[in-house]
């Protein structure tokens, strides 16, 4: 009788603890809820011409600032003058982190050259990537507060350069990367600080493909692509082309912000298309132009590639990195 007793009570431990253990992983396991509302009002924010020098440029300024504040961010602007004033804006997640994990695009858009009267938005150039980040960020939201706020390792960096456009006056090859090429220069973040960065541009038109083009970080542009698979599989995509090909292609150095970061041997993500838009450059870069299965699909991609970094369950190189700039 005596033994039963001790059988029941075992029996009932191991319930309690099988129990417990299902309670503590669903607490743990983080639900992907969609914000497509604060998706459309940071969009709308953003489309304006946003040169430097415009209205539009410093109202642009400000509603990052301010958005960055509304996340839970510390706010960080630099403000510095080559022909024109330019203005980097970032926001930091755990600033005292050892290392941080950044995210970044550039928000300027096309001056106009003298005598034009077109209005330039960069829809896919600067706005629905800077929308991206920071509706990728607020819907991770919860997750950041809870977990990632008591972590002391890992940290997130938004940085939203500026004058990644060139000044009408000048020939485009002069004067590019001006955001990008002075955050390297004063470092307002140890760049050994940075365990990877992600950057964004030309993002939303329709039938465009994403491919690896750095040999070091080709393992997570797959990773990329298993996500969306699995996304595509379980039936919360929606119709489009699958944008993530397990292709690498040659880096020929073409243009973006991260190029300043790669030539000093931060591990860079480059998410553009392969190709240019028919648009790219012109007027038409607007909002009739976006493909928004493509950007609600990029959206939730990106949500849960972001996440199994700060989870550390994606990153898988050690404290060294050595750039091969062959590949």
């Amino acid at each position: 009788m005596l033994l039963k007793v001790v059988l029941v009570i075992l029996f009932i431990y191991l319930i309690v603890l099988i129990l417990l253990n299902v309670k503590t992983e669903l607490e743990t396991t983080f639900n992907f809820s969609q914000d497509i509302e604060h998706f459309n009002a940071t969009l709308a924010q953003l489309l304006k011409p946003r040169y430097p020098g415009s209205f539009g440029h410093e109202q642009v300024i400000v509603y990052l600032m301010d958005e960055l504040k509304k996340l839970g961010f510390g706010v960080i602007s630099d403000k510095f003058y080559l022909e024109a004033h330019f203005t980097n804006v970032m926001g930091i997640w755990n600033e005292k982190a050892k290392e941080m994990l950044v995210l970044s695009c550039h928000y300027d858009s096309q001056s106009p050259r003298e005598g034009e009267n077109e209005t330039y938005l960069g829809a896919t150039d600067g706005a629905v990537p800077c929308a991206i980040i920071l509706n990728v960020v607020k819907t991770l939201g919860p997750y950041l507060r809870s977990s990632l706020r008591s972590q002391t390792d890992l940290g997130i960096l938004l940085i939203f350069f500026d004058g990644y456009k060139p000044l009408p006056q000048y020939h485009i090859d002069l004067n590019r990367f001006m955001g990008s090429q002075r955050f390297i220069d004063v470092q307002p973040v140890n760049l050994k600080r940075m365990v990877l960065l992600i950057h964004f541009n030309y993002i939303g038109a329709a039938n465009q493909t994403y491919m690896s083009c750095f040999e070091y970080t080709n393992y997570l542009h797959d990773k990329i692509a298993d996500i969306e698979q699995d996304l595509q599989e379980s039936g919360e995509l929606q119709g489009s082309h699958i944008l993530f090909q397990k292709l690498q292609i040659p880096y020929y150095g073409l243009p973006g912000d991260f190029y300043p970061f790669y030539e000093n041997d931060v591990p860079v993500l480059n998410i553009a298309p392969e190709h240019f838009s028919e648009f790219h450059n012109t007027p038409e870069d607007n909002v009739d132009k976006l493909h928004w299965p493509t950007i609600l699909n990029m959206v939730k991609i990106m949500q849960r590639f972001v996440h199994g970094i700060l989870d550390n369950t994606v990153l898988e190189w050690d404290d060294t990195y050595d750039t091969d700039h062959d590949d």
